[in-house]
């Protein structure tokens, strides 16, 4: 009980101030309901809130004497459901700046937006300054858009941004220098159906953190250069998130839970998948870079592969083709365990197909018995007619380590499932110390005799 009264006091530090203006100063302290000084230059902890008015001013424009003072500093905005048509802008001849500080009693600054609301670069640049992690909660249908010449950090300390609410987020550049401070967050997670759209053809595009999206939508513009790592870390198995307008997307994306759309785009070169999880992974018909399914992971391919560069699967890996789709990669790359005996590395639903054009990579994870013979299942078909035209004991080429205790001895399709047979030969260190073994031997009997 102690704990939740601690809570509620925390929660009720955060001050208020109603927007009652019939200027568009926000400087003007009876601009606000209860009067407050957004002093300039100084920065505030302040939450500014909109509601719905007949007589309030909607268009706030941020001026000033002179750079240090022309900030307009809040603890976080609030626009309520029936608020429309407010916006922030920047004016006067001077930059301006937005900063978005801790609310008082937090460590976080929100932007709970329940109708589209704007804040643009006017007449005069226009800067966000982000001064504590922040979360911008857009409602469903909703927009947040923020039109200004560069959002950047006060400090070089890294900062989150967190998008929720299901609406949309758009960064959206007035003129082309439009950018993200590299610096600017260590994370932005994007969630709850929420969309961010960063109109920007810039490498900076989303500054220098990583992307988690958790049942998110990330769209980039058309375009652009980005290589920031994107985190696929859906709520549930079928939580879907979608990845649009990427083709310049040059970085690594990691699958650990949910469903990853890739909006049949193509990717430049460099661009990766790792599925480290469970993950399902569709409209991929462009995606012609490599993927990897790390040890103990599984992925599931619910459309069409279009000429992916290598499909590397480790020890424990699994790959599941899902009803019809069929799937073109130039190259594999599979690490066989005791598992892969039983239980098949690649499976095929009904319908479904699978075509490696070059060859297929193997690396055995343990070592055998010499002399004796493994079958390793590693591709099977559920409807039983599996038929691997080009696929023979040729294609498999062993690594130089496996080459070294293992032989390949065939690969054969029985039932729909195809089998990969080999032998254990064995160490070279063994067979070396059993001849250097023999000769000493020999030549203690020559010298006997």
């Amino acid at each position: 009980m102690l704990f939740c009264g601690l809570a509620l006091a925390s929660s009720a530090l955060a001050a208020e101030a109603i927007w009652t203006g019939t200027t568009n100063n926000p400087f003007t302290s009876s601009n606000w309901t209860p009067n407050t000084n957004f002093a300039q230059g100084t920065g505030s902890s302040t939450v500014a809130v909109f509601e719905q008015s007949p007589s309030a001013i909607k268009g706030l424009v941020v001026t000033g004497g002179d750079k240090v003072n022309s900030a307009f500093g809040v603890g976080g905005i609030v626009v309520k459901e029936g608020a429309t048509g407010y916006t922030i802008s920047s004016g006067g001849g001077y930059g301006r700046y937005l900063i978005l500080n801790a609310a008082a009693g937090s460590s976080s600054c929100l932007l709970d937006i329940n109708e589209d609301f704007r804040i643009f670069k006017n007449s005069t640049s226009f800067q966000m300054v982000i001064n504590s992690d922040v979360e911008m909660k857009v409602a469903a249908g909703k927009t947040l858009t923020i039109d200004v010449g560069l959002v950047s950090l006060n400090t070089q300390t890294t900062k989150e941004i967190t998008l929720s609410g299901g609406g949309n987020v758009t960064f959206a550049p007035v003129t082309s220098t439009h950018t993200l401070s590299t610096s600017l967050v260590d994370n932005w997670t994007i969630k709850d159906g929420t969309t961010l759209t960063v109109k920007n053809n810039t490498a900076n595009a989303f500054g220098s953190g990583k992307i988690t999206l958790q049942n998110g939508i990330l769209n980039a513009y058309a375009g652009s250069t980005f290589s920031n790592q994107i985190i696929i870390a859906g709520t549930t198995d079928t939580s879907v998130n979608t990845i649009k307008n990427a083709t310049g997307y040059t970085g690594s994306l990691i699958l650990q839970k949910g469903i990853l759309d890739l909006n049949n785009q193509d990717f430049a070169n460099g661009a990766t998948i790792t599925v480290n999880g469970n993950g399902t992974i569709t409209n991929a018909s462009g995606f012609n870079q490599s993927i990897t399914v790390t040890n103990g992971s599984t992925l599931d391919l619910a459309s069409n592969l279009g000429n992916a560069t290598s499909l590397l699967v480790s020890s424990g890996g699994k790959v599941n083709l899902q009803a019809g789709v069929n799937a073109v990669v130039a190259s594999m790359s599979l690490s066989l365990g005791m598992d892969s005996m039983t239980n098949p590395v690649l499976s095929l639903k009904t319908g479904s197909s699978l075509d490696c054009t070059g060859l297929i990579i193997i690396d055995i994870d343990f070592m055998g018995v010499a002399g004796q013979e493994y079958t390793f299942n590693i591709i099977s078909s559920e409807d039983g007619t599996l038929s691997l035209d080009g696929w023979d004991k040729d294609k498999f080429v062993l690594t130089e380590e496996s080459l070294k205790n293992w032989n390949t001895i065939s690969f054969d399709v029985t039932n729909g499932s195809g089998y990969l047979t080999l032998q254990a030969i064995p160490e070279p260190t063994t067979a070396t110390l059993s001849l250097f073994g023999l000769g000493a031997l020999l030549l203690r009997r020559r010298r006997t005799i």
